[in-house]
């Protein structure tokens, strides 16, 4: 019996939606196929089917049943052929869609149909609704993806998920450093003027008492803290401050773990610690082009132009457990590493000590770790266990004589009330020390020059609570 082209195609159209009724994919078809020879493929079915294998991919449909008498084709009948087994292709073979991942999976042109969270899809084989994240308190970002930044985290209705990030607290308000520490938009608010030093208060006639060609900051007697400077912060100099939250402090090193204490203090408990604090500029040792002394000298910096040099570092330390050791807070190197030339050259440094007895005294570190000469000692406060104290630790450059020499001054508060007294002093003015030639240098080698990092250090202590610290780059009164 001969069959027209017509009837051809509606028995090709019967016959396929018999076997797409029980399942069967055109991949199968095809692979089901391929044991004759003289079977042909769709150009898709051959580009899709991992199981099939031609010399070609140019052949066209013909016929989908297995034969072995090849018949002329109708280019007519096949392109209408091949757009229906294309069509069928596509819908069985196309990928589910995928809820929540904004694309079109499936290919119909539809983005995530049938995904709302009230009727999930029922095929097993689809992804289900994909949850948008929990909102996290106090990052300042909008998590759940719903256009809206910290929803619903009031202090007073904290989330119950165990997962969900407490809210953050924000940092106390500072009176009278012009600046707006609790992030609400005001300046120094419920501030009244027995709160503010006495620096920024304004005379009778409005206008400041202070030197208006000072910067904002070189007016004021405190630090951002309220600790009294001993120096001037140098105009549009280097300034570092203990924040609320160190971990997220690119430009602080601790190098141990801070647990914050429930009056905003952080405590340490180790026995060695090493915490250090770069400049704007960071700590970038592959820009140290020499750790010969006598060239670092004559450049006057270590690594950037704005190293720590003329420097002032705060900080209030409480010894809860420890003994025979000491705090020290210097500046005018790098790393403390290694042992002489060259790694130990960086480990140059002015040290102030504030021992665990209550002895003070100046060091020098010409190199690390042999190169040390002490001073003598200053000032006793008596022991500092169990109480605060606060430690100042200052070093800038001075002229004498047409010679660069370096003062150095270490100033406590024995009694956590502000009051600071000089405890140890020297001026390095050449003949102390005798080993700066390891590292290139006169023998007495003055530390001139400034280093991109300023260190906290102590060991032998077990627990210590801190706050207030501080660095910054001063304007010496000289």
């Amino acid at each position: 019996m001969k069959i027209n082209s017509s009837n051809r195609l509606l028995l090709v159209s019967f016959t396929l939606a018999i076997l797409f009724s029980f399942n069967l994919s055109i991949p199968q078809l095809v692979q089901n196929s391929e044991a004759y020879p003289s079977t042909y493929v769709s150009e898709v079915a051959v580009k899709n089917n991992p199981f099939y294998k031609s010399s070609g991919a140019d052949q066209i449909i013909y016929d989908y049943f297995p034969t072995s008498e090849k018949k002329p084709s109708n280019s007519n009948t096949n392109d209408l052929i091949n757009q229906l087994i294309n069509s069928l292709i596509q819908e069985k073979v196309a990928k589910p869609e995928i809820c929540g991942d904004g694309q079109d999976n499936d290919g119909n042109g539809q983005i995530d149909e049938y995904c709302t969270v009230s009727n999930p899809p029922n095929d097993e084989n689809q992804s289900p609704p994909v949850e948008p994240e929990q909102e996290i308190c106090g990052d300042g970002q909008d998590n759940d993806g719903n256009g809206q930044i910290d929803e619903s985290c009031d202090a007073s209705n904290p989330p119950n998920d165990e997962n969900q990030s407490p809210p953050v607290e924000p940092e106390q308000e500072i009176c009278g450093d012009g600046q707006d520490n609790d992030g609400n938009g005001q300046i120094d608010e419920s501030c009244d003027a027995s709160n503010i030093p006495l620096d920024v208060q304004q005379s009778s006639d409005g206008n400041n008492l202070q030197d208006d060609s000072l910067s904002t900051d070189e007016k004021k007697n405190s630090d951002k803290f309220g600790v009294t400077k001993i120096y001037p912060t140098k105009k549009e100099g280097e300034q570092w401050y203990l924040k609320s939250n160190p971990n997220s402090d690119s430009r602080f090193s601790p190098q141990n773990t801070l647990t914050k204490n429930s009056d905003g203090s952080f405590k340490i408990k180790s026995t060695k610690v090493r915490m250090g604090v770069f400049t704007s500029s960071g700590f970038h040792p592959e820009e140290i082009k020499t750790l010969n002394h006598d060239k670092i000298a004559l450049a006057g910096y270590m690594q950037s132009p704005n190293d720590w040099k003329d420097v002032e570092i705060t900080g209030y330390v409480k010894l809860n457990s420890g003994n025979n050791d000491d705090f020290a807070w210097y500046a005018r190197g790098a790393r403390h590493t290694g042992y002489g030339s060259p790694p130990g050259c960086e480990g140059v440094a002015y040290k102030g000590n504030l021992f665990y007895d209550g002895s003070t005294r100046w060091s020098k570190e010409q190199w690390h770790s042999g190169g040390y000469v002490f001073g003598e000692f200053g000032k006793n406060i008596g022991p500092i266990k169990g109480k605060w104290v606060g430690l100042k630790v200052i070093m800038y450059n001075i002229v004498e004589d047409d010679k660069t020499k370096v003062k150095l001054e270490l100033w406590v508060d024995k009694n956590n009330n502000n009051d600071w007294i000089k405890a140890a002093e020297k001026i390095d003015k050449g003949g102390w020390g005798n080993t700066g030639g390891e590292c290139g240098g006169e023998a007495d080698q003055i530390i001139t020059w400034g280093g991109p990092i300023a260190s906290f250090r102590w060991d032998g202590a077990t627990d210590v609570d801190i706050k207030k610290f501080s660095v910054r780059e001063i304007a010496p009164l000289n």
